[in-house]
């Protein structure tokens, strides 16, 4: 019986010889259990004792050994090797290379104990943690700072923690938890609003540490201390007085109903409708922003032509409450929930279907966090939906000649597990090509537009957006197509931004609505 082996492909660079790296195969036996530390050990003991790797503990402590495997940051302690796999083992991305997988971590533990003494509280860091805070006091102590978060990070790789990445984050989380009485200063209440809540530190952390949700916790409890940057303010005041994300200061209430001034008979019909088990949830994004508003009148439009009955809130629709929910204002999130919660009831909705992922998120996951109940209603995505009736036939399809990019946004697909409906609708439209970005499905790059980023760092938010254009660009692909309003509305501002005029933006929807009515895309 042939052995089972373990191709490795590991990158060497010795600074005293080489003027750049390079690449060198081994081929190593495998075993049961077997883990990449036990692979880069056999290479140095039998096969080239000059390899160079670092590691210590092989527990997942010390946070020694970390590395890029087949492109994914890990720790190689933890980092489980198949049978006949084949490895491409790389040193960690953002930091100077010593030699071979060995990196230098110095800048990174010297940016982190500076930020550790700018957001330190002198007088009562060594206090009890309140026994509200302990739970995230574990999981913060749980990072081990080994730096694997930091190689996707989009605020790390545009400049604000560009050497520790989620870990500086953590020393503003720090700072505003676990003292008996939060302190934090301005600059650590303006750190809290630099994490784009997009999840991607959390899906590589060895640890499971939750960045996001640390961040969002020491949101609320900075909340009273007038320490946010002066745009998350204007947004959670916005919210509480007019209950939609996009309303003017200046009015006491407003609603997401603006799209249906576009929208025809048909369409407007369908508000208030009793007993239609279906509810269709438009959100602040879709409702009015103008650009926007024809993708829930395409939405519309496709369900009516599939036959479909539902029924909408108009006027009555509030934000969903995922906006006050990530600015840390829960409060203002369970009044918005509760109020929508209600609507839908009257209306005996069974299930409750939106289209953008942050509306999806919060009615599916946030909402019976913050209402503290079940969920009264079955929820899903419109390209769940849209594939459901396409699997039944319910369109007559025009062939459409054109080759696609698929964004997955982060809430969406990393966040709630939605990667292959949104692919599967544009692929079911004859003559359309859908490629990968370079970074996809669970490591896809953010677009820039979460977490409150754009109102409390407008450059930030720009900044991680132009790096995902030009990856979206430079794949050959005519267009991009995406599943949420916010990737759609700024990735569209970045393409128009580096002058990428003949690259457009738009939703899984709007291409589906041209193939069905047979109109030219977008």
């Amino acid at each position: 019986m042939k052995e089972k082996s373990i191709s490795v492909t590991a990158f060497r660079y010795d600074p005293a010889k080489d003027r750049e790296g390079h690449y060198e195969e081994y081929e190593v036996p495998y075993f049961d259990h077997m883990d990449v530390i036990d692979v880069l050990k056999y290479i140095q003991v039998n096969l080239d004792p000059t390899l160079a790797f670092r590691y210590s503990c092989e527990e997942g402590k010390c946070g020694l050994c970390g590395l890029l495997v087949n492109d994914k940051a890990v720790l190689a302690c933890k980092r489980v090797v198949q049978p006949v796999e084949k490895l491409r083992i790389e040193p960690l991305p953002n930091f100077p290379v010593l030699r071979d997988l060995v990196v230098d971590r110095d800048a990174y533990n010297d940016e982190l104990a500076d930020l550790q003494e700018a957001f330190a509280d002198r007088d009562s860091s060594t206090g009890p943690v309140s026994r509200e805070h302990e739970t995230q006091y574990m999981e913060v102590a749980n990072c081990v700072e080994c730096g694997v978060c930091n190689a996707l990070c989009p605020p790390s790789q545009a400049g604000v923690h560009a050497t520790t990445g989620p870990a500086g984050f953590l020393q503003a989380v720090r700072s505003g938890l676990f003292a008996p009485t939060p302190v934090i200063t301005s600059e650590g209440g303006s750190d809290l609003f630099n994490c784009l809540q997009c999840g991607q530190c959390l899906e590589i952390c060895p640890r499971d540490v939750d960045v996001p949700k640390l961040v969002r916790a020491a949101r609320t409890n900075t909340k009273s201390m007038d320490v946010w940057p002066e745009g998350a303010q204007q947004v959670t005041s916005v919210l509480r007085q007019s209950k939609t994300l996009l309303a003017r200061r200046s009015r006491q209430q407003s609603n997401t109903g603006a799209w249906l001034r576009q929208a025809g008979t048909n369409i407007t019909d369908q508000v208030g409708k009793a007993e239609r088990r279906l509810g269709f949830f438009v959100g602040c994004q879709f409702g009015m922003r103008s650009a926007l508003q024809k993708t829930p009148i395409h939405f519309a439009e496709l369900l009516l032509n599939a036959g479909g009955e539902f029924t909408l809130l108009g006027g009555s629709e509030w934000c969903c409450g995922h906006p006050s929910y990530a600015a840390g204002d829960i409060d203002a999130a369970r009044e918005l929930a509760h109020h929508n919660v209600e609507e839908f009831t009257k209306l005996d909705v069974e299930t409750l279907v939106t289209a953008c992922p942050g509306c999806y998120r919060f009615w599916k996951y946030e909402y019976p966090e913050v209402l503290k109940e079940e969920a009264r209603f079955r929820v899903v995505h419109s390209s769940e939906l849209l594939l459901s009736l396409l699997r039944k036939g319910a369109f007559d399809i025009e062939s459409k000649s054109e080759r696609v990019i698929y964004h997955d946004p982060c809430e969406l697909g990393r966040l709630s597990g939605i990667y292959d409906p949104p692919r599967e609708v544009v692929r079911a439209i004859p003559g359309i090509e859908v490629v990968e970005a370079p970074n996809n499905r669970e490591l896809s790059q953010c677009c820039g537009g979460g977490g409150l980023v754009p109102a409390a760092n407008p450059d930030l938010s720009a900044a991680v957006a132009e790096h995902r254009v030009r990856e979206l660009v430079d794949s050959g692909a005519s267009a991009a197509v995406t599943a949420c309003p916010d990737c759609e509305l700024t990735l569209g501002n970045a393409l128009l931004k580096l002058e990428e005029r003949q690259f457009k933006v738009f939703d899984i929807i709007d291409i589906l609505y041209n193939a069905v009515f047979d109109r030219k895309s977008p």
